[in-house]
């Protein structure tokens, strides 16, 4: 049979009192403890376990609550009839049991099969990313992934699939302020993603969120593995599937082999980021002067 939930909490060895988990009424015997309820005592509240005379502590948690008011008989009440406050010495023993810790040796640490970035960073999937700097370009971002179904990533094993990342802004938008800020800080947030091992960021040429200004605001620079493009450039949205087509540089990603790496290596701290926000105001700030200077200029 199920053992009988104990009428009480004893919170503390050491404690005096133990607290009522329900209602308890006179001359109940309280199991565990050798005493007998001397009046009703209330949920929640304290009863005394053993005597205490006027003047002495009573303790909860193993540290003094209020010391007695009169002398109280094991089984009372304990609360604010008989319990009083006043200034006495404390020892809070801080520190007191404090314990090395026992690290996990490296051996027993956990890992998991991830993919080691040139940066240093781990990544948990091995995607190709096609960005979208503008919702003019979100069809043709869309279609590039959709070409590589699986059939067409069978010879790159390695390769977890091509995602699109699109979004509806970035064309007639003013081109400072919050939500121009937002748009570049996301799209530098998607590029640098760990689990992208190739990215293309497609514009389509005539926008608001022209795709070297965002470049320069964060300091991106084109690479192997990050390349951009327009569709003004390409010739049209039917063409612009090509930038990643075999053997194009971004496919380099499907080198990258599956190794063990430790698990705390799956958060990269702020710290470590390459670019800071403070530097990053300062080239966006750069770059709206140099701007409106070349419109007055025009």
């Amino acid at each position: 049979m199920p053992e009988t939930p104990s009428l009480t909490i004893r919170l503390n060895a050491e404690d005096n009192v133990v607290v009522a988990r329900a209602a308890i009424l006179p001359g109940t015997e309280i199991p565990g403890e050798n005493v007998v309820a001397g009046e009703p005592v209330p949920a929640g509240h304290k009863i005394a376990t053993r005597a205490a005379a006027a003047g002495e502590p009573l303790r909860k948690y193993g540290q003094i609550i209020g010391f007695a008011k009169e002398d109280i008989a094991p089984g009372r009440h304990v609360h604010t009839q008989n319990v009083e406050m006043k200034a006495f010495e404390r020892d809070t023993a801080a520190c007191s049991e404090a314990r090395p810790t026992d690290f996990v040796g490296e051996a027993g640490r956990a890992t998991f099969q991830g993919i080691r970035r040139p940066d240093g960073r781990a990544a948990t999937r091995n995607y190709l990313g096609v960005l979208a700097s503008v919702n003019c370009s979100a069809t043709a971002a869309r279609y590039i992934a959709r070409a590589f179904d699986r059939e067409a990533l069978a010879d790159y094993p390695n390769v977890d699939g091509v995602v699109a990342c699109v979004h509806g802004t970035g064309c007639g938008m003013a081109d400072t302020g919050e939500g121009h800020a937002n748009l570049q800080r996301t799209l530098w947030g998607f590029a640098r993603h760990a689990n992208f091992g190739g990215v293309l960021l497609a514009g389509l040429g005539c926008e608001v969120n022209q795709i070297d200004f965002l470049l320069e605001a964060y300091g991106i620079e084109r690479g192997p593995r990050f390349r951009t493009m327009t569709i003004q450039e390409t010739g049209g949205t039917r063409k612009s599937g090509n930038p990643f087509r075999p053997p194009s540089s971004p496919w380099r990603c499907s080198a990258a082999a599956r190794t063990a790496i430790p698990a705390s290596r799956r958060i990269r701290p702020w710290a470590r980021r390459s670019t800071c926000w403070c530097a990053t105001a300062a080239r966006r700030s750069s770059l709206r002067r140099r701007r409106s200077t070349a419109q007055s200029t025009c």
